[in-house]
């Protein structure tokens, strides 16, 4: 293990990790560091966990992450990064990634395509306004994702292939309508909140049988079906205050 960190380092030493092929973990958090170069770390293969973390990170090379096969832990959190990080393309082994407080405003189509592993991303507190509808698609070990304020969303995300996600959040997105297949894609789903949209119309939750908590409130549905929570058997918790709703059907409630 290396630990450089609260240091007065500018930039990656990258000379002086060459020779470093059996090292497994490395933090250079807490420096100066501004620009991530192309193959800063390529002969760190047997690299594990790194952390970047509270440096003045602007900008990196398309291929800054070359070389480390084996990396599991990316800690980007706390810089100044303006794009997300497309480097991380290269990471096929990466579990967990945080890249909270930056400033990045966007989540591209098909973001984490090179990262199958992934378990858990932390992205808050960033000015995200725009995410690709694919961008979240084939991560089947992902369990949680919050996606709060992306204001310019609008449509629900495609979540194909991220079948293992239990804890979904989609707050102040925009989002007017629900895809009817949501459970299907979903089916471990435990937390839905998706509060402070535009929604009007549900889909049937019926195939979400897992579902413990479902948070609506401050949406615009008018009417809730027979079929809408129908034999959410471990449901505990559900909001629908702040809507507009002008009808329940009688059995709405009858199987839970």
């Amino acid at each position: 293990h290396l630990w450089l960190d609260d240091n007065s380092l500018t930039e990656i030493p990258v000379m002086a990790l060459d020779s470093l092929p059996s090292l497994q973990a490395m933090t250079l958090a807490l420096n100066q560091i501004t620009h991530i170069p192309d193959y800063a770390f390529t002969n760190l293969s047997a690299l594990v966990v790194l952390h970047l973390h509270n440096n003045h990170i602007r900008s990196m090379g398309s291929r800054c992450f070359e070389g480390l096969n084996s990396l599991e832990t990316l800690d980007l959190n706390y810089n100044d990064l303006q794009e997300f990080p497309v480097a991380i393309r290269t990471l096929s082994k990466l579990q967990e990634l945080g890249f909270h407080n930056n400033n990045i405003k966007a989540i591209p189509e098909r973001a984490f395509v090179g990262n199958p592993q992934l378990q858990t991303i932390h992205f808050y507190e960033n000015p995200i306004q725009f995410v690709g509808k694919s961008a979240f698609q084939f991560l089947p070990k992902l369990h949680t994702l919050s996606l709060n304020g992306a204001t310019q969303i609008r449509e629900f995300p495609d979540l194909k292939g991220t079948t293992s996600l239990e804890i979904l959040t989609l707050t102040r997105a925009g989002l007017s309508a629900l895809p009817l297949d949501l459970c299907e894609q979903l089916p471990r789903l435990r937390v839905l909140e998706l509060s402070y949209n535009q929604i009007e119309d549900l889909p049937s939750f019926y195939h979400c049988s897992a579902l413990q908590e479902i948070g609506l409130q401050h949406n615009q549905i008018r009417r809730i079906e027979s079929s809408t929570f129908q034999q959410l058997t471990s449901l505990r918790a559900l909001d629908l205050s702040w809507n507009m709703i002008e009808r329940i059907h009688p059995d709405a409630f009858a199987s839970n």
